[in-house]
């Protein structure tokens, strides 16, 4: 066997005895932004292009084939670029309880509860409205637009109390949507074991 062979087949050795000896790990680390799913929401921002579109097309269908179908089928290609261009993915990781817990008692702080008739907290909706533009920045991780340029600071509070004033309601509550299913998945792997696909110990 000549010195090359000899060296790789000692360097193989080697890592195989370092795979099967026991190490140390650092749980926390190992942990920390690992078990939370992920996910994106697609949305197209041109609203009004998307609008114009619609009428676009229920016109194109009423109309025969001729110089003035040929003349709408161009605006309308022209209107979908429009829709296309305005396209925004946001990429979204859920959090763990510990940022939950933090939020919740900022929202408490900032706008104590009230007892309704009945005894129970009533959420006022600036509380209701801080919990949730405060949850959605901690799962937002990074928005890519159509040209796939990418802005993925850290987004606070205020950032996203900004943002959802010009976002469309319906893109606001795909969000929040997203944020709750990716937020609680734990409810999910709950089920799960529950119903015996996963060990409950």
């Amino acid at each position: 066997m000549d010195e090359i062979n000899e060296q790789v087949v000692q360097d193989t050795l080697k890592l195989v005895e370092q795979a099967q000896e026991k190490g140390t790990f650092d749980i926390t680390a190992f942990a920390k932004d690992r078990a939370y799913p992920q996910d994106t929401v697609t949305a197209y921002l041109d609203v009004d292009a998307a609008y114009q579109l619609t009428f676009l097309n229920e016109k194109l269908s009423n109309t025969p084939a001729g110089k003035e179908y040929d003349a709408l089928e161009v605006e309308a290609n022209d209107l979908a670029k429009k829709i296309m261009e305005s396209k925004v993915v946001f990429h979204l990781r859920g959090v763990n309880q510990e940022i939950i817990e933090r939020i919740t008692e900022l929202c408490n702080k900032a706008y104590p509860t009230a007892k309704n008739s009945f005894g129970q907290s009533d959420e006022s909706e600036d509380w209701i409205r801080y919990w949730t533009t405060s949850l959605v920045a901690e799962n937002l991780v990074k928005i890519v637009n159509a040209n796939g340029d990418e802005d993925e600071k850290k987004f606070s509070q205020q950032d996203i109390a900004e943002l959802r004033k010009y976002l469309p309601k319906e893109v606001w509550e795909l969000i929040v949507e997203k944020m709750q299913q990716l937020t609680l998945a734990s409810a999910y792997f709950k089920g799960l074991t529950d119903a015996g696909f996963l060990p409950k110990s």
